[in-house]
This record gives C-alpha cells, sequence and structure tokens, in this order.
C-alpha cells in the first residue's frame, strides 16, 4: 500500500502520523528538489503546472517501481 504526503509549501517535512503510515505500508514523500522550490509553486497551497508535472513524473516513476517490487 502507497501514501502520498502532500504538503503546503514551507510546510512540515513529514506528516504526524508518519510511523503508523509507514507500519501499513509505504509513505512516499516528494524530493525537496519539488517541495522547496518556490517556482513550482502558485500559492502556498498548490503547485503551479511546473510544479505538478514534475511532481507527477516524481510520482509515476515511485509507482512504477513499487509494482516492479511486488
Amino acid at each position: 500500500m502507497l501514501f502520498l504526503y502532500l504538503p503546503a509549501y514551507g510546510g512540515i517535512p513529514e506528516p504526524e502520523e508518519a510511523d503508523f503510515y509507514r507500519s501499513k505500508g509505504t509513505l512516499l514523500i516528494a524530493p525537496d528538489s519539488i517541495y522547496q522550490s518556490p517556482e513550482f509553486w502558485k500559492d502556498p497551497d498548490h503547485m503551479n503546472a511546473f510544479g505538478s508535472a514534475a511532481l507527477s513524473a516524481w510520482l509515476a516513476a515511485e509507482i512504477a517501481q513499487d509494482e516492479e517490487r511486488n
């Protein structure tokens, strides 16, 4: 099972319940290169098209890697 954490810009690096999610499956947290890049954000809670594309590419690779493991 995969869990995806999507924080707001400048939000906490992982959810408070991270240990719970990890006990049930894999917790996916995008790399700082995506979340800490101001040019990827429209406002504090929404990515722009460039950020969405970067996050989607990263997420697709993570899902494919998970499918290969299982």
